[in-house]
């Protein structure tokens, strides 16, 4: 009967115990959600970038990215800086996010093939809680050597 009344004793604090696991790390990787993970929000930024939906990025912006401007100038700027059509997206990667609080970074890798070589790309992407979701509010870019 004492073996008995130890297993389920063992048995309900090992339970207990994997519960309280599980919730942990659930809180530190993201969940699933469009505009609830930063990684989400930055894939679909820079999917609707890649896909010249200028006017769908300005929403993924934060209000001090916007800075005031309107969403006409911000895609009359994309336009000016756009990604030449002769170049190609080999490949692209977005790691989960490091979320701190109510900040977050997003670290994305991309190999680009143009006329003058492949170029690879690492940018990181700032975001913020914000509206009930993440926000861009800025990035920085760091490019290897051309490759030949």
């Amino acid at each position: 009967m004492a073996r008995v009344n130890l297993a389920v004793m063992m048995r309900t604090f090992f339970a207990m115990l994997l519960c309280v696991t599980v919730t942990t790390v659930a809180a530190a990787v993201e969940q699933p959600g469009r505009h609830e993970v930063p990684s989400a929000v930055v894939r679909a930024y820079l999917q609707a970038l890649l896909d010249g939906r200028y006017d769908q990025t300005y929403d993924y912006l934060s209000a001090r990215r916007r800075d005031g401007m309107s969403r006409e100038d911000w895609v009359a700027q994309l336009k000016r800086q756009a990604v030449k059509p002769r170049s190609k997206v080999l490949y692209m990667r977005i790691n989960p996010a490091m979320v701190r609080g109510d900040e977050a970074t997003v670290v994305t890798s991309f190999r680009v093939k143009t006329p003058e070589g492949t170029n690879v790309t690492r940018e990181t992407y700032d975001l913020v809680r914000e509206e009930g979701g993440w926000r861009i509010v800025g990035s920085k870019v760091f490019k290897a050597p051309t490759e030949k």
